[in-house]
């Protein structure tokens, strides 16, 4: 036997064969539909994305405004009780307790019963407030908070 066919045997497993043109052609033709795949998850992952991100700004946008239509009709039916209502921060006042209210009419109708005239808006804690006396022989104060900031 000749060596240079026994070498060539020997050493043909070992070597990558040499492709022809239709392997070359499909296997081309493989990797455009993988590319075509990846380009379509990555566009649809994407518009996903945007969806999403337009989406939470839309409904940031939607409940600042609806904050600031509870705060206007908040203070539209205070004044129209006879209360006056300030903007000033609670931070301003010398306060030892908070209490906080859930719903507007009971801090209205509170307000009413323990005979308040001014009602202050803190927009940094997004809350309308009250102060009073625990009582007429204590001098500490108490801040009576009714948030604005929940819409529910």
């Amino acid at each position: 036997m000749n060596l240079k066919k026994y070498l060539e045997k020997r050493v043909r497993g070992w070597l990558p064969k040499e492709p022809n043109r239709h392997s070359i052609k499909r296997t081309i033709g493989r990797h455009r539909f993988v590319n075509k795949r990846v380009l379509i998850f990555l566009s649809v992952s994407l518009t996903c994305f945007v969806l999403v991100v337009c989406g939470a700004y839309v409904f940031w946008s939607w409940h600042s405004e609806q904050i600031l239509e509870n705060l206007k009709g908040y203070s539209a039916r205070l004044e129209d009780d006879g209360f006056i209502v300030e903007a000033k921060p609670l931070t301003e006042f010398n306060v030892n307790s908070t209490q906080d209210w859930y719903w507007f009419s009971d801090f209205r109708s509170y307000a009413k019963q323990e005979k308040v005239t001014h009602i202050y808006i803190d927009h940094e804690m997004k809350g309308l407030y009250y102060l009073t006396h625990v009582s007429p022989t204590n001098a500490s104060t108490i801040a009576i908070i009714f948030y604005y900031n929940k819409l529910f």
